[in-house]
């Protein structure tokens, strides 16, 4: 049976072929998916002022930081809305004043900063100076929660979990707002 591939802006074909089996949803969903990656590439590549040399096959661990970075720089071009963030904390990297400090307080700020990040993706090195992830007007929501983690803290293991859940302290919604410096 015939195909054909078209850009769907100027109606034009740029692939056509004939195939004497029916090709499979397997297949359709393998090239839907290859060209997702590759317009994410094209994203990445805009962003950061690069070019990349994009094989037939793409690993799985390019596919991880292209999807990753691709997440951020969505990110970085408008708020995104949630209705909470969940901060996870093992015992073993508690601050305890610094948790009793935060869920005290009926609105604050969380930031969390990293320096140095790269994405090396097919063979090119991608370096964030900065990445800074914000959330204000936050206020903790599970204070009790916290509070018996804390008062039974010898009774966990250092890997043990505790999971602080932040809500917006106006309106329905947070914002999470994220910043990549280059």
């Amino acid at each position: 049976k015939p195909y054909y591939m078209y850009e769907k802006e100027k109606n034009l074909k740029l692939m056509s072929g004939k195939s004497n089996k029916c090709i499979s949803q397997e297949k359709i969903n393998s090239l839907n998916y290859y060209i997702n990656i590759v317009e994410r590439l094209y994203t990445i590549e805009k962003f950061f002022n690069v070019k990349f040399s994009i094989p037939d096959e793409i690993s799985k661990g390019d596919v991880v930081e292209i999807n990753e970075l691709y997440r951020y720089i969505i990110s970085s071009k408008k708020k995104e809305k949630g209705i909470n963030v969940c901060l996870s904390i093992s015992k073993k990297d508690m601050d305890l004043k610094r948790i009793k400090d935060l869920i005290k307080m009926p609105r604050t700020s969380l930031m969390s900063t990293s320096e140095k990040v790269v994405f090396n993706i097919l063979g090119i090195d991608i370096i964030i100076k900065k990445l800074i992830i914000k959330y204000n007007d936050v206020k903790c929501s599970n204070i009790d929660e916290v509070n018996e983690f804390i008062k039974n803290i010898d009774n966990f293991n250092d890997n043990d979990i505790l999971k602080i859940i932040m809500i917006p302290t106006k309106g329905k919604n947070l914002y999470k707002i994220t910043e990549i410096i280059m």
